[in-house]
């Protein structure tokens, strides 16, 4: 009873035209697809904004490496990972309940085209690898990076592949993926 729930009091109605209104450039790169998942700790409202923290602290990558990727990724154009929202296109517990996301107004954003950030990545994206090239940089590690992170571009492949992606922005909204799940086919409707 959800769906009735938030269609009554007209909530739901007020945050999808809000996401509308102000997250045109994201709903246009997702051209209907479901939006990306980010897993956070539970909230206790089902549908908000949030501010993107701008001093986020690595969870995987070495302390002492982490500034030096940032101040790279910055170098080379790239969405730095101390100041984004990060998603995936799938569920993912791994660091809180999953959350549908909503980038508002300008999005920059980057792939890396690696699973993740851990030592098991097949592509070779790892803290160690991290470690060895900012620390102790090589032409091969060098060239990894140019060729495997990727701005503005191949959102078809990150969405598809489920590869982490990280926007750039200031602000974003949030819905319980239990919410959108109940009220999918509404919701699409409404954000056409």
């Amino acid at each position: 009873m959800r769906f009735k729930k938030y269609n009554d009091s007209g909530e739901l109605l007020y945050f999808l035209n809000k996401v509308k209104k102000e997250c045109k450039p994201y709903l246009k790169l997702l051209s209907g697809r479901t939006p990306l998942y980010r897993s956070m700790n539970r909230i206790i409202v089902n549908m908000g904004q949030k501010n993107v923290r701008k001093n986020r602290i690595p969870m995987g990558t070495p302390s002492n490496v982490f500034p030096k990727i940032n101040k790279w990724l910055q170098e080379n154009g790239h969405v730095r990972r101390d100041r984004c929202v990060i998603a995936r296109s799938e569920k993912n517990y791994l660091f809180g309940r999953p959350y549908i996301i909503f980038p508002i107004s300008r999005i920059n954003y980057t792939w890396v085209s690696a699973v993740d950030w851990n030592e098991d990545d097949v592509s070779g994206w790892n803290p160690y690898t991290l470690e060895d090239y900012f620390i102790h940089p090589n032409k091969e590690t060098e060239r990894f990076l140019k060729t495997h992170i990727t701005t503005n571009k191949g959102f078809n492949i990150v969405y598809n592949k489920a590869y982490e992606i990280w926007f750039d922005c200031d602000k974003y909204y949030y819905m319980d993926y239990e919410l959108w799940e109940i009220n999918e086919d509404f919701i699409i409707k409404e954000l056409k």
